[in-house]
Formats: structure tokens, sequence, C-alpha cells
């Protein structure tokens, strides 16, 4: 047990040396977690959210084109089932990161709709 500590302590060690890994100030890392309170805030949330739709959006739509991919490639092949298993796979995902852009597009929404409540 100790020496797995040790193994961990040095690897997040080097991990902050190589800059893979960061120390946030604490006050950086609560302002990120603060909730908006004013007008302009609940602006840049709603616009931050657009971003992350964005974003999702265009995940989505790398795998579904990847599911067609591997769906035109399974063909009769001795390997139909494995193309088929990757573009359910990537069909989940596409469907996955529509729904998150749809939430988070509607959250964006409600930003700005608090914004002019404040």
């Amino acid at each position: 047990m100790i020496k797995s500590n040790w193994f961990t302590a040095g690897l997040l060690a080097g991990a902050l040396a190589m800059g893979v890994v960061s120390v946030m100030p604490l006050r950086t890392a609560l302002a990120e977690g603060a909730v908006a309170a004013t007008s302009v805030e609940h602006q840049a949330e709603a616009a931050k959210l657009d971003q992350e739709a964005a974003h999702l959006e265009a995940k989505a739509a790398l795998h579904a084109k990847e599911a067609q991919q591997y769906r035109s490639g399974a063909g009769g092949s001795k390997q139909a089932t494995s193309f088929l298993s990757h573009a359910a796979h990537c069909d989940g995902l596409a469907k996955s990161y529509r729904g998150a852009a749809r939430e988070a597009r509607a959250l964006a929404a409600s930003h700005r709709a608090m914004a002019k409540g404040t």
C-alpha cells in the first residue's frame, strides 16, 4: 500500500513537472464553480453553452459519418459483424452527442431568459 502511494505521488509529480497536469489557484477553481448571478454572467454562460453545443454537434456529425463508413465497408466481407458493431457504436455516440447538444442549447436559452430577468 505504501509503495503504491509513493508510485502515485511520483506519477503526479512527473505529470506536474511536464505540464501535463496543472494546479489552478484556489480562487480560480472556486470561481469556475460559481453560479451566474448578473445579466452579463448569464449571457456569458449562454455563449459558452452555445459554443459547447456547436462542438458537440460537430462530434455527432463526425461519428454519424464514421458509422456510415463502417456500414458501407461491411458488404459481404468476413468482418461484416465487426463493421456493423462499430457502426452501431458510432450511431450511439452520435445520438448521445446530439442529445447533449440539445441540452446545452436549452440551458443556453434558459440563461438568456435569466439574463433578461436580472
